[in-house]
């Protein structure tokens, strides 16, 4: 019984090897190809499917994006105070950060209700009533809303990666555009909005195919573009400079 391969055998064996591989590595590109077209067609889907759910329920939708690692989700909220207002920071904030906002907001107003005064009791209707005070009034639409993860057999969260990276992006309510090499990984969050009233904000993103953990500048990435009436997205090959105002009369 021989103890080795000879030479002549271990030649075979890498050229079987190779023979194989060159047969089986075709098919894992298309293989991959194919998962990362079903992930963006999937992306396109759930902006109509946010869109759709805004409407039907009759209450605010966003989808929140963590660009570094392509990773997304949908939230919702009870309250009807939400606002397109301009942001001027470079990111959204996370989920901690909106709740430590909430936390603040809280221990800030809790000094105006302690100068508003004390209840007053009207003994003719039996009950206390409320200091007058236009500031208090207004609290619910002064409190950022309470956001909370859409968990369903529908929903959950969904992700582009490993292969693909959100490399900028910006909605209505972004002063700027929110691009990954400015911001740590913590950071890198965008929201788009989702409407009651029959309306997504207007946003673009550019996705990239990924080489390690860095962008791979030399194959063609792709744009995302909302239609804000229409509640709709649509996906274009190749790196597009987008005017927000003009998205709707473009396509």
């Amino acid at each position: 019984m021989r103890a080795a391969f000879t030479l002549v055998e271990l030649m075979i064996v890498i050229a079987l090897v190779a023979v194989a591989y060159s047969i089986a590595a075709p098919n894992l590109t298309v293989q991959t190809e194919t998962e990362i077209a079903n992930k963006l067609s999937r992306l396109s889907g759930d902006v109509r499917s946010a869109f759709d759910m805004a409407v039907l329920n009759r209450k605010p939708y966003r989808l929140v994006f963590h660009l570094y690692s392509g990773k997304y989700w949908l939230e919702s909220t009870e309250s009807q105070n939400v606002y397109l207002h301009t942001t001027e920071k470079e990111s959204d904030p996370s989920q901690a950060q909106e709740q430590e906002e909430r936390e603040e907001f809280d221990t800030m107003f809790a000094k105006f209700e302690e100068t508003a005064g004390d209840p007053v009791f009207d003994q003719e209707k039996d009950r206390e009533l409320a200091p007058l005070s236009a500031v208090l009034n207004a609290k619910a639409k002064l409190k950022k809303p309470l956001w909370t993860k859409v968990e369903s057999m529908e929903w959950g969260d969904r992700s582009l990666g490993p292969e693909l990276i959100i490399k900028d992006m910006r909605a209505e309510h972004h002063n700027t555009q929110i691009a990954i090499e400015n911001l740590e990984p913590d950071e890198a969050f965008g929201h788009i909005y989702f409407f009651p009233v029959g309306y997504v904000e207007r946003a673009y993103m550019h996705i990239f195919y990924k080489r390690g953990d860095e962008v791979d500048e030399e194959k063609q990435p792709y744009t995302l573009l909302t239609l804000s009436y229409q509640g709709e997205a649509v996906l274009n090959n190749g790196y597009e400079t987008v005017d927000l105002t003009t998205i709707e009369e473009e396509d």
